[in-house]
């Protein structure tokens, strides 16, 4: 982060939580190139649906509490002025694709409407919270617990895929013509070698317990989700 500006967020959820939203993508919009294969194509337009994966995601977080897999850091603004957690949480190579990737997944409620993509992160995060603060309260963190349960907790806090998986080349595109702009990774079908969702926790001021506006605040990144596909 290369700066930042105080601003004291709210923590409430930025949209109205309405289960009717999470409908899938259909199959005639959700289209793929000819370099996927029909089995894999045919699980991203399979279930399960959008509450179920966030609920699968819940129980893989509550499984790996106890393990010591997820790994935790620290991220300082460069203003060094706040701090946030990051936490990257392993899964299986099926449940990441239909999670980023799926007619159902995250990527998909974002192509729906800005709506959609930030009721479901903020519906991702509400669910995990509880249990990442479990995480984060067993391990001797550089941060003070309670700035790190705020910063899980915090309004810009966000999931999202491992931060190369964009810059790997792919045969297996997406065929939707509103991400199929240059630089055209919005079309990408990631399948990183390393899998795990990527926790970004919300910047919290050092010296307060207010929220940090982030340069790219939550909105403007639907906003850029919405348009394109990726961030």
């Amino acid at each position: 982060m290369r700066g930042s500006e105080v601003q004291i967020l709210s923590t409430a959820p930025f949209f109205s939580l309405d289960p009717k939203m999470f409908s899938p993508v259909p199959a005639d919009i959700w289209k793929f190139e000819k370099g996927i294969s029909d089995q894999r194509a045919d699980s991203l337009l399979t279930g399960p649906d959008s509450l179920e994966l966030i609920s699968q995601l819940t129980a893989k977080v509550s499984d790996l509490c106890d393990k010591e897999v997820i790994q935790l850091s620290v991220e300082r603004t460069d203003a060094g002025d706040g701090d946030r957690v990051c936490l990257k949480i392993p899964v299986d190579s099926v449940f990441f694709d239909k999670f980023f990737n799926g007619c159902h997944g995250y990527r998909a409620q974002f192509y729906r409407s800005r709506e959609n993509g930030s009721t479901f992160n903020r519906k991702v995060i509400d669910s995990i919270a509880p249990l990442l603060v479990a995480v984060i309260s067993k391990v001797d963190l550089a941060l003070d617990l309670r700035k790190a349960e705020l910063s899980i907790q915090g309004s810009q806090s966000k999931v999202w895929l491992p931060i190369d998986s964009f810059a790997i080349e792919t045969d297996n595109l997406l065929d939707i013509s509103r991400w199929r702009k240059e630089p055209f990774k919005g079309i990408y079908l990631p399948m990183p070698n390393d899998l795990y969702v990527d926790f970004k926790g919300t910047f919290i001021l050092r010296e307060a317990d207010g929220e940090i506006k982030h340069l790219k605040p939550i909105e403007e990144r639907a906003q850029f989700l919405y348009e394109r596909g990726y961030t």
